[in-house]
This record gives C-alpha cells, sequence and structure tokens, in this order.
C-alpha cells in the first residue's frame, strides 16, 4: 500500500488536537471517502484505536478475550503502510504513535527509540500547554509515564530517565495532583532503586506542605508511606500527618454528616495512623470518640 499526501490525511490532522479518542470522529468521516483513500484512513483509524494508560498502549475496547483494535491483527500490508507512514511524517504525535505500534509488533529497537524521541517532544509541548491551562495533569503525566516504561522496556540510557523524571518532579508552583501523579510513577517503576531515591522522602514531604490540596492530601501521603519503606526513612512524621488529615476531614463532615458515619470512620482512621506514629495516647483518645 502506497501513502500518499491526500485528502484523507487532513481527516488525521485536524482531529489530532482533540483531548480524547479522535478515534469515533474520524470513524465518522470514513464514508465521506472511496478506494484506496477509504482503505488508507482505516488503516489510520485503527493506529488512532489506543490510548495511554499506565504507561502503556491500551486499545479502546478490551475485555479478556477480545482487543479492538488489537496490534496483532494488523496485517502485513498495513505494516507496510505504517512503515511508509512513519518515514514520512513529521507529526510527532503520530510519529509516536506509529513507531509505537511497530515497536510492539516487531519488537525492533529501532521502533522504540523513534518512539521515545516523539514522546520526548510531546512532553515538552504539553508541558507549555499545560502551563498555559489547555492541557490536564493526566494526560501530560501519562506521557511521561509511556516514556519511562517503553525507556526501561529496552533499557535506553536508564539513569539519564530516571534523572528525567525527577527533573518534571522537581518543576515548582504546581497542583499536590501534578507532583501525586509522579509519586505513582515513581514507585510504580522497576527502574527506581532504593539507591536512586535516598534523601527523595523528606523532599516529598517538603511537596506536600507546600502545595496541600484537600481532595489528594491522604492519597499523596499514602504515596509517601510507599516511598519511605523504600527508601528506610522513618514513617511515623508521615503517620502523623496522615492522623492530622484525617482530623481536618472529620472537622469538615461535623456539621453536614448528620448519621456521623463518615466523622466516626475520619476518627477511627486517625486513631490507627496515630497508633502507627507511636503517639498512643492520641491513638486513644481518638478511638474513644
Amino acid at each position: 500500500m502506497q501513502a500518499c499526501d491526500k485528502r484523507y490525511l487532513e481527516t488525521i490532522y485536524s482531529n489530532l488536537d482533540q483531548e480524547k479518542f479522535c478515534y469515533f470522529t474520524i470513524e465518522k468521516q470514513i464514508q465521506n471517502y472511496n478506494d484506496p483513500e477509504r482503505t488508507l484512513l482505516t488503516i489510520e483509524l485503527k493506529c488512532q484505536g489506543f490510548f495511554l494508560q499506565s504507561g502503556e498502549l491500551h486499545p479502546i475496547i478490551e475485555f479478556p478475550n477480545i482487543k479492538i483494535p488489537d496490534i496483532q491483527s494488523f496485517t502485513s500490508g498495513e505494516i507496510d503502510y505504517i512503515t511508509q507512514r512513519l518515514e514520512t511524517e513529521r507529526n510527532d504525535i503520530l510519529i509516536a504513535r506509529y513507531a509505537h505500534i511497530l515497536f510492539l509488533r516487531t519488537k525492533n529497537r529501532t521502533y522504540a527509540l523513534r518512539a521515545l524521541l516523539s514522546y520526548h517532544n510531546i512532553a515538552n509541548n504539553y508541558y507549555e500547554q499545560l502551563l498555559a491551562e489547555k492541557k490536564n495533569i493526566y494526560d501530560f503525566t501519562e506521557i511521561i509515564h509511556v516514556y519511562l516504561k517503553l525507556a526501561t522496556s529496552i533499557k535506553y540510557k536508564i539513569d539519564e530517565t530516571k534523572s528525567y523524571i525527577l527533573d518534571w518532579y522537581a518543576k515548582k508552583n504546581h497542583h499536590l495532583f501534578y507532583y501525586l501523579r509522579f509519586l505513582e510513577i515513581i514507585l510504580d517503576s522497576s527502574a527506581f532503586k532504593r539507591v536512586d531515591l535516598m534523601g527523595f522522602t523528606e523532599r516529598a514531604v517538603d511537596t506536600w506542605q507546600n502545595n496541600r490540596n484537600y481532595q489528594h492530601d491522604e492519597r499523596y501521603m499514602e504515596m509517601c508511606i510507599r516511598l519511605a519503606k523504600k527508601e528506610g526513612y522513618d514513617t511515623k512524621i508521615i503517620y502523623r500527618h496522615l492522623a492530622e488529615i484525617k482530623l481536618e476531614m472529620a472537622e469538615k463532615e461535623k456539621d453536614r454528616d448528620e448519621s456521623n458515619v463518615i466523622l466516626s470512620e475520619c476518627l477511627y482512621e486517625a486513631s490507627n495512623y496515630y497508633k502507627l506514629a507511636g503517639e498512643k495516647e492520641l491513638s486513644e483518645k481518638y478511638l474513644k470518640k
């Protein structure tokens, strides 16, 4: 199949900036074309039928025995077409997608490297748009996550890659959810060892204190507990913070929780956290309330 710069490609380019799943928009437009453009656009549609989740490409429809689209179902002719498109394309979003699909299908390291370069460029672009509030934190961090997972899978410049991830975490003045996402990514990665995280728990707690957010405080500090255990850092101060967070939640709920169910649960959890913090008197105090 020969790739050609025809009208069908404009359908792809014009839909790339959608926040989610341009797949369905493109699908509706296929009927406007005749072969061979319809066939080529159908292949492009299959390439757009994936989304990033947990640092990996996932099909938009996925059950235990069903994947739509399925990377393994691409025909040799479709793979040839994608390879040709990769050679001529200049858009990093498309390059990353073509190269990532080809890597997963062929396990050829060259394609992974090509995808990494484009993901790197996309991350820089997304970050600028994040600052301008045109992109959201989750989508930006998924780009970072896929970069880390892909680099780790081919053992590409692991030390530099880890520094790259930590540099993103070090950015100042973001929402706590931004830093939470990076902690999740770092802690879920096999690339980060204990030696990489020495001193990081204290830094993470400082970040929390400077960027507190009621909605994400508890989850963030739970990640700090995981981080502390991995580093070998004393967890008591973090459990104390978690107890204080639960007391703050209790204070917010006491006037609107007529049944006292949420209030009681918050106090019970605060008691448990104080116990883990070694604060026996405070643990008993809130257990009795």
